[in-house]
């Protein structure tokens, strides 16, 4: 087996795992309910939806929609740490300031992704990115 093939083979494995641990959650959380199946659903299935609609993208987007939704990906994946956060907390009492904060700068951080262009491989980066 070839580099070529193996990094293939485990890219696929990637988004078959990504994609089953979403659903899986997803149901779960159908099933059971609760806030912590609901924050692991959602933990899971960004990365799901990430990883799926990562595909479907060509590597360089053209257009105003397969940009839009590259910026939306990538606002996800900013998302996650904080979907991770709240899964924690269903288990313990958050100190509230901590809560805010980590909601404010998650919100940034989802507002820059959105806002900020995203440079080509071969274009010149901005002191902002």
């Amino acid at each position: 087996m070839t580099t070529d093939q193996l990094n293939s083979a485990l890219h696929l494995l990637q988004v078959l795992v990504f994609g089953t641990l979403g659903a899986v959650a997803l149901v779960q959380w159908r099933r059971r309910g609760g806030p912590a199946a609901g924050w692991l659903a959602a933990t899971f299935g960004s990365l799901a939806v990430v990883v799926l609609l990562g595909e479907a993208l060509p590597e360089e987007p053209e257009g105003l929609l397969a940009v839009a939704l590259s910026k939306v990906l990538v606002a996800v994946v900013v998302l996650f740490p904080y979907l991770l956060y709240q899964f924690a907390r269903t288990f313990f009492d958050a100190v509230p300031w901590f809560y805010r904060l980590a909601t404010a700068l998650t919100g940034l951080a989802v507002a820059g992704a959105l806002i900020v262009e995203i440079p080509a491989e071969d274009e010149p980066r901005s002191i902002g990115f």
